[in-house]
């Protein structure tokens, strides 16, 4: 059996035109959403209040959050409107709470939520009176 023609001619590289793609491109928001903001704002007493969502996109705030927080023996969070925790702001937590030279993190009314998503990710070590993750 004899090969196939080619169904068209070949182009030479002066004939081609670029391809522009027919897609744009978004844009990310200015600011995340309310459930995505790392914390609110301290309450007069220090407590930092943790967002209903911890994310993907909550993780570079709160890791800022926590790291110019750093002073003091202890840093309350408020977990009580917390919904989800992902394996990123878990890391974040993590760090935070390994860290020899930073404050010992205590979580106030954690949300049955929080407490399971730590549980989950086999962190919830965290939850320890002093707030570091056991050995």
């Amino acid at each position: 059996m004899p090969p196939a023609a080619p169904s068209a001619a070949l182009r030479t590289d002066e004939e081609m035109t670029p391809v522009t793609p027919a897609f744009t491109s978004r844009r990310a928001p200015a600011s995340p959403p309310a459930a995505h903001r790392a914390t609110a704002p301290a309450t007069p007493d220090g407590v930092l209040a943790l967002p209903e969502r911890l994310d993907t996109r909550a993780a570079p705030a709160l890791a800022e959050t926590l790291r110019t927080r750093a002073g003091g023996a202890e840093l309350v969070l408020d977990a009580s409107a917390v919904r989800f925790v992902g394996a990123l702001c878990a890391q974040v937590l993590l760090a935070a709470a390994g860290r020899r030279d930073g404050p010992a993190l205590v979580f106030a009314a954690p949300s049955e939520a929080f407490t399971a998503g730590l549980a989950r990710l086999g962190v919830d070590a965290l939850l320890s009176p002093a707030g570091r993750a056991a050995p």
